[in-house]
């Protein structure tokens, strides 16, 4: 089946640091320790295990996985970190001690091409490992230079070379506040990635520094969250989204399959995550976190305070598709009654031709959690991915302060300094209108078709 293996590609910083997150989580699921050595109480079909990893000459399970880099601190992270025995020298691929000094140009131009063919390479061992077209999973920040330039050089290249594969990516955005911001060029390099990679990627599930940073906060009560925090509220959205590709369960299903069917549209493809329960682990069985109702869960999924990406309007947006994924020992029953309930109350509000509405995946096997999580621990989860036109918002923070900076043409010099033309910028905030348009036309054209249907009945 086409997609039902998958090569997840982690780029810069921050996409490498989600792997490794991911990754953790993944091999306390599938029972494999840190060497790659498959337990001997591990309950997993070949087949499935084949979806994601792949068993070396010496019996071993080895990601199917790429971690690139244009500078070798991260890189060298994993090389050395605690699950370094998990993956081999070929799935690294770093440069020397120049970086892209958060410049979306030098990650796609200048400092970009000269690592390009290596990246390429170790994307094509990992492809040539595979039964049959793989789909790829592509992690990374769209702030960055390296995460937004470089990974959208890498994408023309995966797409032009394997054309017929489903490329789902996982990208931060620069967050709305600039307190959490990393670098005063981000809108720049956000805007100018949206476009390089519209038609490379077939979807787009996004998050937001400050979002995560309100969940860590309110939910975790961490005081200070560290990027750490977020990589792991992150990565425990991410195998919840991917447990149907990876694990036995009421839905067996294909990368391809899983996301088309939340996208009615094209171009309308950018996606929202949420998950259901996270709470403090507080330490004691006698104070722990209070076990949470599957109806209880599927509120949480749907309310603004738990999505992984800022919205202030988020109860007035609208779904044009949501798929729950229930982990755990759930009943089928009450998970209906719960969906039935919370489209009565009115919390969830779905595009009036929307066929479907929410599609639901239940898989018995519960969720790992990372050993030094602050999360507690739960044996029933509910993650959600949606596509909800409350993203929007999303993009028109961003194109204000593009607009912000360009009025100015501040910063522009550094990107044409790299080979960059001007008109690229433009391209790019023109596009980033378009984008905006098209949710606006959503909105209007279902509101316009709920009042003709009121009209007439």
């Amino acid at each position: 089946m086409s997609g039902s293996q998958c090569i997840s590609i982690h780029v810069g910083q921050t996409g490498i640091q989600i792997g490794s997150s991911c990754w953790e989580l993944y091999c306390l699921e599938h029972g494999i320790e840190q060497d790659g050595t498959l337990r001997n109480d591990a309950e997993e079909s070949a087949a499935l295990l084949s979806r994601f990893f792949d068993e070396n000459s010496r019996g071993r399970q080895r990601p199917r996985a790429v971690f690139l880099d244009l500078g070798p601190t991260a890189v060298d992270e994993v090389r050395t970190g605690e699950y370094s025995g998990l993956f081999g020298e070929d799935q690294f691929v770093s440069g020397g001690l120049e970086d892209t000094g958060g410049n979306f140009a030098r990650g796609n131009v200048t400092l970009g091409e000269e690592h390009r063919d290596a990246a390429v390479d170790a994307i094509k061992q990992q492809v040539e490992g595979c039964d049959s077209q793989p789909g790829f999973l592509v992690f990374n920040s769209w702030g960055g230079g390296t995460g937004s330039g470089y990974t959208s050089l890498l994408l023309e290249h995966v797409r032009m070379s394997y054309r017929k594969a489903t490329i789902v990516q996982f990208a931060v955005l620069p967050s709305p506040s600039n307190s959490v911001a990393c670098s005063a060029m981000e809108p720049y390099n956000a805007v100018l990635a949206i476009t390089a990679t519209l038609d490379e990627a077939d979807h787009f599930v996004l998050f937001d520094n400050q979002a995560l940073e309100a969940i860590c906060r309110a939910k975790l009560l961490i005081d200070e969250p560290t990027y750490s925090d977020f990589n792991q509220v992150i990565s425990q959205a991410v195998t919840s989204v991917t447990s149907s590709l990876r694990l036995d369960g009421s839905n067996d299903t294909n990368l391809k399959t899983k996301f088309d069917n939340l996208c009615p549209y094209d171009k309308l493809k950018y996606l929202m995550s949420s998950y259901s329960p996270l709470q403090r682990d507080t330490g004691s069985v006698s104070s722990g976190a209070r076990k949470k109702s599957t109806r209880d869960m599927i509120t949480d999924c749907c309310s603004a305070d738990s999505q992984m990406i800022t919205s202030e309007h988020f109860r007035d947006a609208k779904y044009m598709g949501v798929n729950m994924m229930f982990r755990g020992n759930f009943e089928t029953g009450v998970i209906n009654d719960g969906l039935k309930s919370i489209r009565r109350s009115g919390l969830v509000q779905f595009v009036e031709w929307c066929p479907t509405g929410f599609n639901t995946e239940l898989l018995k096997q519960p969720p790992a959690f990372h050993r030094n999580s602050n999360m507690a621990r739960s044996d029933q989860v509910v993650c959600a991915l949606s596509n909800n036109t409350a993203i929007s918002e999303s993009f028109k923070r961003l194109g204000k302060k593009v607009s912000k900076l360009y009025s100015r043409r501040a910063f522009v010099w550094w990107f044409m300094e790299e080979g960059f033309e001007e008109g690229e910028i433009q391209d790019g905030m023109e596009n980033l209108k378009y984008l905006q348009e098209d949710y606006k036309e959503m909105v209007e054209d279902s509101d316009s078709n709920e009042e003709n249907y009121s009209e007439e009945y």
